[in-house]
């Protein structure tokens, strides 16, 4: 009976089996795209029914990262990425391999820049020729990390990848999205790069090295692009008409010229700016940084170093700040005063919310006397003014949120006096807020506000 029992079980199982690899090929394909690649493609061993799905899967997803062998632990860190790597050059030709013509709508592919990764780059090419790939991504890491990461590397890698855009134009003729990391290029190794990618959308470049030169930036389809820890003089946006962000974090600081120059951009509406200033810096005056771009919105860190920010006459500023609608000010040193905020509020006719975050870091150095911005009277004066003729016509809401030293919630309405002004409850009011406070008063005194004993600020809302 027990023999009897088990066949039974065993014949279900087979006919459940049976049911599943009876479906259509565009049903088990859809199943497989919702697993990861690498399982996918082991279904290929199930039966001969599975074998040839993994090669036209629409998505495929495949990284270093997902390809660690069992033993990992036990090799050497530069044994492990080679293995890793050659795992996924291997995973790259056995799918792209077989002769399907089934559109692939997404590929992409996370791989070290070793010498013969340039085998991934004439897989795509050559299935190309076969098959459509809508969209391609290439990750690119450097072979070697930290200390190993030397100059001579950088300039090794740079050739390496060079090589590789030029022996396979397919391949990065069709990529939408590209991050490369840690190589050297010059500045007309970079401009055929973007002329080979036609159809690039994002590109974010780390840790790479252009020297201290102009880098010339024209490409008709670029809608992102993120600049981290490169080092260059300065980056000529010349043309890019479908930009709408653009991050960088981190740039050389020279004294003579401003380390971007916006162009043709007109659609540029998010700017990310990371940088710890320094009293030898160039302050950065909106005006005339920004020039033809107007963004809505603007996130500033300044990593507790010197506010890098000039302020200027809001007629001036009013231009280039007339879309602006979010302000992030981020990593403010603990002694920088926080009232040269108020040339922002006044410039920006559309802002809605404006997010500041304290730092209160312990490190000093021999110039902090003079790194942190004090209030000046250009400032004072304005903080005074701000609340003038134009903006009592308007009924706007600015919210201010601050958290890391601080973590309050402060919301203030700008608004016409005769209307509630209203500020939300929030803990730990600190030193920081005084001046802000103190203007808020000043100019709406009919305001009601209760300080418990643990100072924490409950303020009441009254009809004015």
């Amino acid at each position: 009976m027990a023999s009897n029992g088990t066949s039974v079980a065993e014949g279900d199982k087979a006919n459940q089996e049976d049911r599943l690899s009876a479906l259509p090929d565009d049903i088990l394909i859809h199943i497989l795209d919702r697993l990861k690649t690498r399982d996918a493609v082991r279904t290929s061993v199930l039966s001969r029914r599975w074998r040839h799905l993994p090669g036209v899967l629409s998505k495929i997803i495949l990284h270093v990262g997902s390809f660690k062998p069992k033993d990992g632990s036990m090799l050497a860190k530069d044994d492990l990425r080679i293995r890793s790597n050659i795992s996924v050059i291997e995973a790259t030709q056995s799918i792209l391999a077989h002769k399907s013509q089934c559109k692939i709508n997404f590929l992409s592919v996370g791989f070290y820049l070793r010498e013969e990764s340039i085998s991934i780059a004439h897989s795509i090419n050559d299935a190309m020729a076969n098959r459509e790939i809508v969209s391609t991504k290439f990750m690119i890491l450097p072979e070697k990390h930290g200390i190993q990461r030397m100059e001579d590397d950088k300039i090794i890698c740079g050739k390496r990848f060079m090589s590789f855009s030029y022996a396979c134009p397919r391949a990065f003729g069709c990529l939408k999205q590209l991050i490369l990391t840690c190589v050297r290029l010059g500045n007309s190794d970079f401009t055929d790069v973007l002329s080979t990618c036609k159809k690039l959308e994002y590109l974010q470049l780390i840790s790479c090295d252009f020297q201290p030169s102009v880098l010339q930036m024209e490409h008709p389809t670029l809608i992102k692009m993120e600049l981290v820890v490169c080092t260059f003089g300065s980056v000529d946006l010349k043309s890019l008409p479908k930009l709408r962000t653009l991050i960088v974090d981190t740039w050389m600081g020279l004294e003579e010229i401003y380390p971007l120059s916006f162009g043709y951009v007109p659609q540029l509406s998010t700017l990310k700016l990371t940088y710890k200033g320094t009293t030898r810096d160039k302050n950065i005056k909106l005006s005339e940084f920004l020039g033809n771009a107007a963004i809505g919105a603007l996130h500033l860190d300044f990593e507790c170093g010197r506010i890098w920010i000039q302020p200027e006459h809001p007629k001036l500023l009013a231009p280039v700040l007339r879309n602006l609608q979010i302000a992030s000010l981020t990593c403010i040193h603990e002694e920088c005063n926080l009232t040269w905020i108020f040339f922002l509020l006044e410039a920006a006719p559309l802002l809605e919310t404006m997010h500041i975050k304290m730092w209160d870091h312990e490190c000093k150095t021999s110039e902090d006397e003079e790194l942190y911005q004090k209030e000046g009277t250009f400032i004072a004066s304005m903080r005074k003014n701000i609340m003038h003729k134009k903006w009592r016509k308007d009924s706007r809401k600015v919210v201010c949120t601050v958290d890391d030293v601080c973590k309050p919630i402060f919301i203030t309405n700008i608004i016409d006096t005769r209307k509630n002004i209203e500020l939300q409850p929030f803990e730990n009011i600190c030193s920081y807020f005084v001046p802000i406070f103190n203007y808020v008063m000043q100019t709406s005194p009919k305001i009601a506000m209760q300080i418990s004993p643990k100072t924490d600020l409950i303020p009441t809302s009254v009809e004015l």
